[in-house]
């Protein structure tokens, strides 16, 4: 299966990778692929999420883990932080190891240059003890890859005897004409049978001649130097790709150890299974009339199979039956509830009718009551003002039957001392009140008057 991880914003495929492939095998593979070395994380990233892998995670399993959102899902290589700081730290410290070959130049003598040279020895077995280092030093790397040392600095000083100093041939220095290294030279260059009273009485012809050779041997020193520097260079970078091949064997090596520690846990299982099926067919010699027996069960069962298929689709279709029902009954029912509903309005719109009505009659009677007691003092006062009105007309009557008799008493006394009718013609003229027939009888007969055809009641005074 195919793998895309992004690599500095390229995207690179790796093929073959499988569900036991690692996330370290792929950080190897790329490694391989691009030729870069250091330390590499394999980054997770999902939409705005990101999420660092351990070396031992599975990507394919991962990836089945997110199930559909799987195509979001984005594979990171990136170099680690401790990685570029010790870049950024090498550059630097490069660089002033440049100013200080360029400020030891005026200084340099070739028995100085050949004793550096002998100091690059002890390196070596330096390099070589660093590869007993722990394995969590090594998570990370690329194996059989050219991996980048650290230059041994002030403070892994402690882990080899001298400390590697880089040597000062990068850039060829002038020639000097110091008579110290003049002298040298030529000391070096000519036979041990020389004289040394020769080279200080010499003429400038044989002083230049002199320089003229000091600087030849300088040059081919240095270019000795930078030879060896490079071989010292490659043989470094190969005992780098040994120890990393060598690192690389070593997990290959403990993986088939667990693998062949696997097979044989597989092996002693399969082994104690074989010894247990033979005794199971040892125990199922005489299973033929048991085989028969199945058989007729099996039959049996069959049998009992049909009918019971037929009962579940009896039952089925029970069931689309119950289940139909079940759906009329539930429209009923929920008719049943709207007509409820319905009938639980109307009835609360009569009960708010019917409590409109009373509160309306309780109103009326509450002013019928009202007026009842509105009348009901005014009939008191009504009899108040009667028993008042007939006290008041039976002193009236008793007045008026008073009054009668008075006026009867003195009607009596005016009879009885009548005045002559001339002064009552007189007094009376031709208007005179009352009656103006005569009377019949005298008027002593009045009290007791006779009834006659023109006055049937009597004769009233």
């Amino acid at each position: 299966m195919e793998l895309k991880v992004w690599v500095e914003g390229i995207q690179r495929i790796v093929c073959g990778v499988t569900e036991q492939t690692t996330c370290q095998d792929v950080v190897y593979a790329l490694a391989h692929a691009t030729g870069k070395t250091g330390r590499f994380t394999l980054n997770e990233r999902w939409r705005s999420n990101e999420r660092l892998l351990s070396p031992q995670d599975h990507p394919l399993k991962i990836l089945m883990k997110w199930g559909e959102y799987s195509n979001d899902v984005q594979f990171i290589l990136q170099r680690s932080q401790l990685d570029d700081y010790k870049t950024v730290s090498n550059v630097s410290g490069q660089s002033k190891q440049r100013q200080t070959t360029t400020d030891s130049t005026h200084n340099f003598s070739p028995t100085s240059s050949y004793q550096e040279y002998n100091t690059k020895s002890p390196d070596k077995s330096a390099h070589h003890g660093s590869s007993d280092q722990p394995k969590n030093d090594n998570a990370g790397i690329v194996k059989g890859v050219q991996q980048k040392r650290d230059p041994p600095g002030p403070n892994n000083g402690t882990n080899s005897p001298h400390q590697r100093v880089l040597p000062p041939y990068r850039d060829p220095p002038p020639p000097t004409q110091s008579p110290s290294k003049s002298s040298s030279s030529s000391i070096r260059a000519n036979s041990p049978g020389s004289n040394s009273s020769v080279i200080s009485q010499g003429s400038p012809d044989s002083s230049f001649q002199e320089a003229v050779l000091c600087n030849a041997q300088y040059r081919d020193l240095v270019r000795l130097v930078n030879l060896q520097r490079e071989k010292l260079n490659a043989q470094q970078c190969e005992l780098t790709k040994f120890d990393a091949e060598i690192i690389y064997w070593e997990s290959k090596t403990k993986e088939q150890q667990h693998q062949l520690e696997y097979i044989t846990q597989e092996k002693v299982k399969i082994e104690n299974l074989s010894r247990q099926n033979e005794d199971q067919l040892r125990t199922l010699a005489h299973a033929e009339e048991e085989f028969e027996i199945v058989r007729q069960q099996e039959k049996t069962l069959k049998s009992e199979i049909s009918l019971l298929r037929s009962k579940l689709a009896n039952c089925e279709t029970e069931l689309l039956q119950c289940k139909n029902k079940i759906r009329l009954l539930l429209d009923d029912l929920q008719m049943e509830r709207m007509a409820v509903l319905r009938e639980n309005d109307e009835r609360q719109h009569l009960e708010r009718t019917l409590i409109n009505e009373v509160e309306r009659f309780q109103n009326e009677i509450e002013q019928a009551k009202q007026a009842t007691e509105i009348s009901a003092q005014c009939s008191e006062n009504l009899k108040r003002e009667v028993s008042m009105l007939e006290c008041v007309i039976n002193e009236r009557k008793r007045q008026l039957e008073q009054l009668i008799n008075e006026m009867k008493e003195a009607n009596l006394q005016s009879l009885v001392i009548a005045p002559p009718e001339d002064l009552k013609h007189i007094t009376e003229g031709p208007f005179k009140p009352g009656i103006t027939r005569k009377m019949i009888g005298s008027p002593r007969q009045l009290e007791n008057a006779v009834p006659t055809s023109k006055n049937p009641h009597g004769v009233w005074v």
